[in-house]
């Protein structure tokens, strides 16, 4: 198995377009009292900013804010300067999301709530440094943390995206006439990658070669033809080309066959967190992502976002 790291560009249509009737909009803060200053906007890309009087009106509700503590857990963890750290696991209520409601007729066009949820302290090395961040930063953090949520939530849903992404294109060495089949599609899928523009229509090929040797995987059978490894390296292809495609139902589809059959596997012990296949994406993604990673591209080392191929990536309908 050959995988290669290419540099491509990921095109992401709104999920909940704005129609072109609209040329203006304006922003408003409920966050329960008087703003002693006017937090900055989201930006909607194609739209003119008006202080007041916009043809849309994006409200943005976040009041009623409370906050609590769970239990505080102890680990124990090597090296560091107490060998343990404390965790705390932590909720909210409250207000909590945004409208975007057409003001000449007064009708939300897209809503969003979130009036509840939980989260994970930071680490600390000493107990008392987590209880007086419970006491003094816990409460302001949630707020900042939620008030960032929802404009990425705002900018991932409404506009349309073009970010620079790092893809797996997965080559089987050997003679088979099945891994040469998997890897001359792999070769094009490179080369497809690599251009100034991506034809979706072009990729459709590629994708029916590795769904016909998907389809006759052993999982279980390390001699089989197409045994786990080769499988995987079908799924991480797949998942690539549905990513491009914005076919964000067959990518949930394979991330999931890839999650259930690698379950465990390799001498791993997944607990809640399942496998999954990642790839890099510039730091201005809005979308889900599950950590950073120092990447060199163009001579020049930045950090990326890494995001997990799941259905999340289509982004939310409301």
């Amino acid at each position: 198995m050959v995988e290669h790291k290419v540099w491509t560009t990921f095109h992401k249509t709104a999920t909940a377009p704005i129609a072109s009737k609209y040329k203006t909009y304006s922003v408003e803060y409920d966050f329960g009292t008087p703003l002693l200053y006017q937090p900055k906007g989201p930006t909607l890309g194609g739209l003119n900013y008006s202080k007041t009087g916009g043809d849309l009106l994006l409200k943005i509700t976040q009041k009623g804010l409370t906050t609590q503590a769970g239990n505080i857990e102890r680990h124990a963890v090597l090296g560091g300067t107490t060998n343990e750290h404390f965790t705390a696991s932590l909720s909210y209520q409250g207000q909590v999301g945004y409208e975007l409601i057409d003001k000449r007729t007064n009708t939300p066009l897209v809503s969003f709530k979130k009036n509840e949820g939980t989260d994970n302290s930071p680490e600390f090395a000493y107990q008392a440094d987590l209880e007086l961040y419970l006491q003094e930063a816990f409460a302001d953090e949630v707020a900042e943390k939620l008030l960032s949520m929802m404009r990425k939530r705002i900018d991932y849903t409404l506009l349309d995206h073009h970010w620079s992404a790092r893809l797996g294109v997965n080559l089987v060495e050997g003679d088979l006439p099945a891994y040469q089949d998997i890897s001359r599609a792999a070769v094009e899928f490179e080369r497809l990658l690599s251009g100034p523009a991506i034809e979706k229509a072009k990729l459709l090929p590629l994708v029916a070669v590795w769904e016909a040797q998907l389809a006759k995987a052993d999982w279980s059978n390390k001699k089989a033809e197409i045994n786990r490894k080769v499988a995987n390296a079908l799924l991480g292809n797949l998942c690539a080309a549905y990513l491009l495609l914005e076919d964000y139902q067959r990518l949930d589809e394979k991330a999931q066959v890839y999650a259930r059959e690698n379950r465990g596997v390799y001498g791993v012990v997944f607990g809640t967190e399942l496998p999954s296949i990642t790839f890099e994406v510039e730091p201005g993604f809005s979308g889900p992502t599950a950590g950073t990673v120092e990447l060199e591209k163009d001579n020049v080392a930045a950090y990326y976002s890494v995001v997990n191929f799941s259905g999340m990536l289509a982004g939310p309908s409301n």
